[in-house]
């Protein structure tokens, strides 16, 4: 059973990394967090689906066996997976940001609309789907997930930095194309 546990949360580690080619730029508008894509809720739906697959399959006690998370090696080593599984969304948000789309496809948005979406869906993931899915942990009482929801959350905040720091620099770069030159042209080094 400990096996089947850690095999699952390996492959739901795995899946949001190439989650970013399920983008397809829809958006979501309201008041409170933007204009948002449907990536953050296939996260939260494809996490979601395998905790409750968890849930039934691998934690579900039989009175034979012990309880497999009750033992501190292997509920430290869940809560780290469930750690990485929380996290590795933000790696996702990151390619789908800066990875260079070479197709056809016309409803692609340019870098700076494609920054500013990934910063929304970013700040989503951080006030609602990283909540739901340690809700959604909740009824395991002996599994401790606030370090890991913490851990996660501040990879989201490196990120949504990140993600700034890009959008601040593709807005500044032309302005300072302009300036950078008339600047020397007038002896102003």
């Amino acid at each position: 059973r400990l096996s089947s546990l850690n095999n699952i949360l390996n492959a739901v580690v795995e899946e949001p990394y190439i989650l970013h080619e399920k983008e397809d730029w829809c958006q979501d508008v309201s008041d409170e967090h933007g204009a948002v894509t449907n990536l953050p809720v296939l996260f939260e739906s494809l996490v979601i689906e395998s905790i409750e697959l968890i849930k039934e399959a691998v934690l579900t006690i039989d009175n034979r066996e012990d309880d497999i998370i009750e033992h501190d090696g292997p509920r430290h080593a869940t809560e780290l997976l469930l750690q990485k599984v929380m996290s590795a969304f933000a790696f996702t948000l990151e390619n789908a940001a800066t990875e260079n789309y070479y197709s056809n496809q016309s409803d692609i948005p340019p870098d700076s609309r494609r920054l500013l979406l990934c910063l929304n869906n970013c700040k989503f993931t951080k006030s609602r789907v990283v909540p739901k899915i340690v809700k959604s942990l909740d009824d395991i009482e002996q599994l401790s997930l606030e370090k890991a929801a913490r851990e996660a959350i501040g990879m989201y905040n490196v990120l949504d930095q990140k993600l700034f720091d890009a959008y601040i620099e593709l807005k500044c770069e032309p302005i300072i194309a302009i300036i950078e030159p008339n600047m020397y042209m007038g002896k102003f080094d």
